[in-house]
């Protein structure tokens, strides 16, 4: 685990982002989930990626690297890594057809992978199902408002309504 409790579980963001109400995005997509089951999966990880729960976080530095000192603090941006052009191409798109797909950085790597990774993304498709099975027409009705942290993100509010 990272140190970091998500008090934002993935099934609120998946319904949390402004953005993704266009084409190609999560309430396009959720219109055409209920025949294509096979997207929940692949909206999960793209929200992970587009939207990772930590934006940042902090490491301390065992060896001199790159310019950086021993014990050095380095605050790692994680929410920017996960949209580096050269790795994803148009990284600032939503887009759940994405077919290059490379590990993003949601869950940190290494010795610091979040445990709860795998329930975190089982979560998320069981609960991206859910809500299209159950509410196709649901659609966003306002701008959503995203808590004031520089370190997690969340949503504090997203206005709804079934159509």
């Amino acid at each position: 685990m990272t140190g970091h409790e998500d008090p934002h579980p993935i099934y609120e963001r998946l319904r949390a982002l402004g953005p993704l109400t266009g084409e190609g995005g999560l309430w396009f997509t959720t219109s055409h989930a209920v025949a294509n089951p096979e997207l929940a999966s692949a909206v999960v990880e793209e929200t992970l990626r587009w939207a990772p729960p930590v934006q940042m976080t902090s490491r301390i530095a065992h060896e001199r690297v790159h310019g950086i000192g021993k014990d050095e603090v380095v605050t790692l941006l994680i929410a920017a890594a996960n949209r580096d052009p050269e790795v994803y191409p148009e990284p600032h798109k939503f887009d759940v057809m994405r077919v290059h797909k490379p590990e993003h950085l949601a869950f940190s790597s290494g010795i610091h992978y979040c445990l709860g990774a795998t329930l975190a993304r089982m979560e998320g498709e069981v609960a991206f199902r859910a809500l299209a099975r159950r509410m196709p027409d649901l659609r966003q009705t306002g701008p959503v408002v995203f808590r004031d942290s520089v370190v997690i993100r969340g949503m504090r509010s997203m206005p709804v309504s079934r159509s």
